[in-house]
């Protein structure tokens, strides 16, 4: 569980106020003075903030307090604390039971929210990942779902995207199902996912693939396994196993499309990983390599790209050659 983190243990109402010693004369004062600020009535941040991450936080805490005793964060404010792609800090959103607050902008109420929807992030209650996406559903479009989705589906190890949550997409699919505002548009998101499939590697992974499917080209296998096994000793009796995840691939046609974010993807050390990488599959694969702002500002140009390939390239490629072994996530490269 996360620790409170600075600034919210400064976030007081009167009732903390008043136990630090604070009378409501000396809050008034402290309040002109701009020593403390307002968030929401009868919520107070003694000092300030640095940042517009501790001012979300801090704004987010005053309004669960407000609500509280069993006010949680909710919604684009739970997607931000959950970290989910295109998540931003523009909301304060919470939901509180059916019969508690005031009817106030970004208060939601809830019968149906339990205590194993609810867990801590950075100091704050939130609905869990799943409780978010489903309170999401009824705010975004299934395009944006999506991207939410795929990035909640991810394991913790980036390095490691066979490691997925996929405990977390049985439980949608159960969610899915209940008779609750949203969950149309859940089911639309869920249904574009192939059965078995691995999440995106970002965001913008998540948009080619929407490009992709917008074109009517067909699903690209998302970080499929490719290993490189190389025979080693005397007489090739042992070997070495170099695993690598492509972002996408037709393994059959022999096709990768790779992704190149700037955070991932800047630096010696990352430019020599890629190279490697790339130089590993190049004899095998056709490999296409795009940026993220490729990506976001021209899809159409970039599914062109990807197409021209897949219709050059026969289907059976791969499965021609002698040297690559087809598995049940990927292939093997024998050398």
């Amino acid at each position: 569980m996360d620790t409170v983190k600075a600034p919210l243990d400064r976030v007081v109402d009167y009732a903390t106020a008043s136990s630090l010693g604070f009378t409501p004369a000396m809050i008034a004062t402290q309040l002109r003075n701009l020593a403390w600020q307002r968030l929401e009535p009868g919520v107070f941040l003694i000092g300030g903030t640095s940042g517009d991450e501790e001012a979300f936080l801090t704004q987010v805490r005053a309004r669960i307090m407000r609500f509280a005793p069993y006010a949680v964060a909710s919604h684009r404010s739970a997607a931000m604390l959950h970290e989910l792609d295109d998540a931003t800090m523009d909301h304060t959103e919470i939901t509180v039971p059916p019969n508690q607050g005031c009817r106030s902008e970004g208060v939601y109420r809830s019968r149906t929210l339990v205590g194993g929807d609810v867990q801590m992030r950075k100091g704050i209650p939130v609905t869990n990942k799943a409780r978010t996406l489903v309170d999401l559903a009824r705010l975004l479009s299934v395009d944006e779902l999506e991207v939410a989705l795929e990035s909640a589906l991810r394991g913790t190890d980036p390095r490691r995207p066979d490691l997925w949550n996929e405990p977390l997409l049985a439980d949608l699919e159960r969610r899915s199902q209940q008779a609750q505002p949203g969950t149309a548009t859940l089911r639309a998101v869920l249904s574009r996912r192939p059965n078995g499939t691995r999440p995106t590697g970002s965001a913008a992974e998540t948009t080619l693939v929407q490009a992709l499917r917008r074109a009517g080209l067909p699903d690209l296998t998302r970080q499929p396994t490719v290993r490189i096994v190389r025979r080693t000793g005397w007489r090739g009796s042992g070997r070495t196993i170099v695993e690598l995840f492509p972002d996408l691939g037709d393994l059959g046609r022999g096709l990768l499309v790779e992704t190149d974010g700037i955070e991932a993807h800047t630096g010696a050390s990352a430019l020599e990983r890629d190279l490697a990488r790339q130089n590993q599959l190049a004899g095998v694969f056709e490999i296409l390599r795009f940026t993220g702002t490729q990506v976001f500002r021209d899809p159409v140009a970039v599914t062109e790209r990807i197409a021209e390939s897949l219709g050059r390239l026969s289907p059976t490629r791969l499965h021609q050659r002698s040297d690559v072994r087809f598995t049940e996530f990927g292939v093997d490269i024998i050398g």
